[in-house]
């Protein structure tokens, strides 16, 4: 990933490109938990990568892309709900899962649903914590950069979300039972 923002940096439009192919999902998803707007999550993704190729030339490349790119729309997004004056309200996140296949679709999609809708539940910053460990991959300490949080706040918060799947999870192999 460094190298595409090398590419960047000497004007290679493919570097940007590739880039936002590698990105912009995740990126969004990432947006949507803080402005529960597709449209406007999309908008604040889309403007840091128009700003990163017009500051393509003073571009530094970070050591690490990926933290780079959610601590940056982290912010746009802070600056977006500062300047529009927004409170936030996380009940409307929406995760996107892919299902483990399509022959148990139905089955895994009823259950990704219902697990969706329970990490829903979660706390703000609890559920934005979850979806980056679980759903995009990050580490405690990239969780910590990207949120500008300790990591020891990120292991609690996760702590705390891992005893309520296990609950949720439990829970629903009873109910399967019955």
């Amino acid at each position: 990933m460094k190298n595409y923002f090398q590419a960047i940096q000497q004007g290679q439009m493919e570097g940007l490109e590739k880039l936002y192919e590698s990105y912009y999902q995740r990126l969004c998803r990432f947006a949507h938990c803080y402005l529960h707007q597709a449209e406007v999550a999309e908008d604040v993704v889309s403007e840091i990568f128009l700003q990163l190729w017009e500051k393509r030339h003073t571009l530094i490349v970070p050591e690490k892309v990926e933290t780079y790119l959610f601590a940056a729309t982290r912010n746009k997004c802070l600056n977006y709900l500062r300047d529009h004056q927004k409170t936030e309200d996380f009940s409307q996140v929406q995760l996107s899962l892919t299902l483990p296949s399509p022959e148990k679709g139905y089955i895994h999609k009823e259950q990704l649903e219902r697990a969706q809708a329970y990490i829903n539940t979660f706390p703000g910053q609890q559920k934005k914590i979850f979806i980056l460990s679980r759903v995009e991959g990050f580490t405690y300490k990239e969780i910590a950069q990207i949120l500008n949080l300790s990591e020891k706040t990120v292991e609690h918060h996760m702590g705390q979300a891992l005893k309520k799947m296990a609950r949720f999870h439990v829970a629903r192999s009873l109910e399967i039972k019955d």
